[in-house]
C-alpha cells in the first residue's frame, strides 16, 4: 500500500521481500517498482532458492530468550516461520503475519519461495529486461537484476 510518485527512483532493492505476500500482492508491488523507477532505473530481487526442511535455534538475551523455528515443504515450496519471545517472567508471545488472517491469534509467518524461472517470468511480465546475477551466498540463494 506504499505509493511514491511516478518515477521516483534509479534503483529499488528487495532483499527477501518477494513471497512474504500473496502471489498478486506481490505482482502488484513488483507492477509499482516499475512505475516508480525512471527509465534505465534498475530493480535487484533477492530471495533464497530453497531452505532446511526443520530448522529450530534459540538466543539468550538478559531480557529473555527469542525461539524460532521453520518448516519448508519442498513441494508446495511454502516456508512455516515461527518466532516467539519468552521474557525471564515467563511472558510468552509470538510475531504474528497480518497477511495471513485466517492463522488468526496463531504466531507464525508463511513465506512462498518461488523458484528463479517464475520470479524472472513475473518481472519480464510487468515490462523490465532481466538480468541474472550472481548472489553473494554460494548455494540456496539467487538474485536478478532487472532493468527499465
Amino acid at each position: 500500500e506504499v505509493r511514491f510518485e511516478s518515477q521516483s527512483f534509479d534503483a529499488v532493492l528487495l532483499i527477501e521481500t518477494i513471497g512474504l505476500m500473496s502471489k498478486e500482492n506481490d505482482k502488484r508491488l513488483i507492477e509499482n517498482c516499475y512505475s516508480w523507477l525512471k527509465q534505465g532505473g534498475k530493480i535487484i530481487i533477492d530471495c533464497p532458492d530453497v531452505v532446511e526442511i526443520k530448522n529450530t535455534w534459540s538466543k539468550d538475551f538478559p531480557e529473555g530468550t527469542i525461539f524460532g523455528n521453520s518448516n519448508f515443504d519442498l513441494d508446495t515450496r511454502v516456508q512455516s516461520i515461527h518466532f516467539s519471545f519468552k521474557s525471564k517472567s515467563g511472558e510468552e508471545f509470538g510475531l504474528k503475519d497480518s497477511y495471513n488472517e485466517a492463522n488468526g491469534d496463531k504466531s507464525g509467518i508463511l513465506r512462498y519461495l518461488y523458484p528463479k524461472n517464475e520470479i524472472i517470468q513475473m518481472v519480464e511480465d510487468v515490462g523490465f529486461k532481466v538480468h541474472e546475477i550472481e548472489h553473494y551466498y554460494p548455494q540456496n540463494y539467487f538474485s536478478i537484476l532487472a532493468e527499465k
